[in-house]
Order: structure tokens, then sequence, then C-alpha cells
């Protein structure tokens, strides 16, 4: 982990090959997955960064070095993938976003009116990092085979 001295900075994502790459850098990295069951390809990575499907996504860098991603759902959620040995700079990260951008406003049964994160159930890590920094645990998800 880096110094609490360290630069940390989000750059929005705005489709450029080179966030593109960066991207898919930080995905073959990742150890923990939500939404996919298999690395895409690159081809596949492409179409899906040029279509941003968030509110607001960003690069995370430290130091300008790419340490994971963030991005704004429009049912106000958070996904925040990070390199593991960078998960105790959360509190930061979450500061940094939530000080440019509020929830949106509530609709029931369609959106809460709060940030909330959706984690990994394997990634305690940073369960550990959310939950000391008073985040609450509201739900668990499952996947049903039909």
């Amino acid at each position: 982990m880096k110094s609490t001295t360290s630069i940390i900075s989000l750059e929005r994502v705005l489709k450029k090959p080179s966030q593109i790459k960066k991207l898919y850098k930080l995905l073959n990295k990742r150890k923990y997955f939500v939404s996919n069951s298999t690395k895409p390809s690159f081809s596949e990575h492409t179409r899906f960064v040029k279509a941003h499907p968030y509110r607001v996504w960003y690069l995370i860098e430290v130091d300008n070095i790419e340490i994971g991603s963030i991005y704004i759902q429009r049912d106000n959620s958070i996904g925040i993938n990070l390199l593991d040995e960078h998960n105790a700079l959360l509190p930061a990260i979450l500061q940094k976003l939530v000080l440019r951008w509020k929830p949106l406003k509530s609709i029931p049964s369609v959106r809460p009116a709060f940030f909330y994160i959706n984690v990994p159930t394997a990634n305690s890590s940073l369960q550990k990092e959310i939950k000391k920094m008073g985040g609450k645990h509201i739900q668990n998800t499952y996947t049903v085979s039909t």
C-alpha cells in the first residue's frame, strides 16, 4: 500500500483508447467479480467501455499509477474495483467521489436516496474497509438458476 502522502486522483473515463487499455489491464489483474463470470475479450471490453453504461466512471490513480476504477450507476450503487493492496485507500477515494457527486433522488422500489456498494462475497478485505468507515450491511444478494 502507498503511504498516506500519496496523491490519489480520479480520471474520468471518456472512452479514450488509452483508458480502454488501462481498464482492460486492471480487469485482468482483478481477483473478484460481481457481474462477470468470465473475463471478456479485449474487443468485448472495448464495446463495453464505449457503451459507457454508468452515470459516471473514473480510473483511480495513486502517484500516476492505475490502481482501480470506480463508478456510480443510475440506481445509486457504487462499483469499486481496487487492486487488493490498495483497499485501505477506500475512504479517501470515496470521499473524492462523493464530494463531486450526490445520490439521485429516491424512487420507491427502484432507487434508494443513498449510495450503496455491492462487494463480492469473497472480497473480505474490502468488506472490512467499508465496515471500518461506518458502512452498514443492508442485504445479501444471490443468483438463481432457472
